[in-house]
């Protein structure tokens, strides 16, 4: 395995550490995405996947809880949570990734609408982008940037969603001091 120095979210650095472990691309690592029936991997591969994130992390994933992994958000969310039971930051730089509060709706739709609130990762905006394109052309995401809440940011945020246009949905991204998403 080739050693990564990445300096940046939790998310993305396990992101970049799966990639190289099971010899994907960083892109085909999407949160539904079957650690067992898309890549192969069986009992073995994970426990060696965890014992590298283990090594990587300072923490410890226990094998009872590799039973309960399926998906890669199972393994990102289990490695965060060891990681706050270690009290080990989730962030290694100073860079300052923006806050949002998004929401995802169908204006036809009566269903509630999909709330998410945290820092902008790659994650997340991929999360986003996944349930967005599920929902389908007419779709309307809005997130609000509450910190910071600069220009800067708010772009920032932009060009991580910036694809979903393509695909027939609607993204409003705006400073919470402007506006936030409507209620419902």
């Amino acid at each position: 395995m080739t050693r990564i120095a990445f300096l940046g979210t939790a998310p993305e650095r396990i992101r970049a550490l799966v990639a190289d472990h099971v010899g994907v691309g960083e892109d085909e690592l999407r949160p539904g995405l079957s650690l067992v029936d898309e890549l192969a991997l069986d009992s073995l591969d994970l426990a060696d996947l965890a014992a590298t994130l283990e090594e990587e992390f300072g923490v410890s994933i226990p094998e009872i809880t590799l039973d309960s992994v399926r998906t890669y958000a199972d393994l990102v969310d289990h490695v965060l949570r060891a990681m706050a039971a270690a009290r080990i930051p989730h962030r290694t730089t100073d860079a300052q990734t923006p806050r949002v509060v998004a929401r995802l709706s169908r204006p036809t739709d009566t269903a509630r609408p999909l709330e998410w609130s945290g820092e902008m990762t790659p994650y997340l905006a991929q999360t986003l982008a996944e349930h967005a394109r599920r929902l389908g052309p007419g779709a309307r995401l809005e997130v609000a940037v509450t910190s910071p809440a600069s220009a800067h940011s708010v772009q920032r945020v932009r060009e991580r969603l910036v694809g979903l246009a393509d695909h027939g949905i609607e993204v409003l991204v705006t400073p919470v001091s402007s506006s936030a998403p409507a209620g419902p």
